[in-house]
């Protein structure tokens, strides 16, 4: 089974997309242009499930081992799957004029999963904070000039966030924007 996985992630045919590759649990998910696929490795069998988005990231569900969140590369939409069943159990989107450009992290202890994101209005990163019970978005934390990708916990209940330092104002085209400030890594409590 590994060696069918390792191979389909490299299949051009598939579409996938290789940086939202996920290992939750007894699950290793891989994201395509509008499907995700789950191989359940103790089972050995591999499923697909339609997210109509090309995801970019998958953030594991705090209390719920068998479920993930896809998060959309560059667009506002998110899609909860059950990945026993690989079925989408719940599909919403961020706030309008709102697109994620990257990750996210659930914050120790609590029911929130924060996620990058950036403001098209404005070109700021902020960090969204949702409800994991609700699906509600219960957080916007305005994080930095310029847009947000990488987002890890870390072992003292922080997190450790990455800023392009380019423009969101102008993610539609193929070059970002101008830079507006240096690559700085920002540490900021979630």
């Amino acid at each position: 089974m590994s060696a069918f996985i390792v191979s389909a992630c490299v299949d051009p045919k598939l579409r996938l997309g290789a940086d939202s590759v996920s290992l939750s649990g007894r699950h290793f998910v891989v994201g395509g242009e509008k499907d995700v696929f789950v191989a359940d490795i103790a089972a050995q069998t591999l499923r697909i499930t339609q997210v109509n988005f090309k995801t970019h990231s998958f953030l594991p569900h705090p209390h719920d081992p068998d479920k993930i969140w896809a998060i959309e590369r560059w667009g506002p939409n998110i899609a909860e799957i059950d990945c026993r069943e690989c079925r989408v159990t719940h599909s919403f989107h961020g706030p309008e004029k709102t697109w994620f450009f990257g990750h996210g992290v659930a914050a120790p202890g609590s029911d929130l999963i924060f996620i990058s994101s950036v403001s098209l209005d404005t070109g700021r990163g902020h960090l969204l904070g949702y409800d994991v019970r609700t699906r509600k978005l219960v957080a916007d934390v305005d994080v930095a000039s310029g847009t947000l990708h990488e987002c890890h916990a870390l072992p003292d209940g922080t997190a450790l966030i990455a800023s392009s330092g380019a423009s969101g104002l102008n993610m539609a085209l193929p070059e970002l924007g101008a830079r507006l400030e240096p690559t700085a890594l920002i540490r900021s409590i979630c």
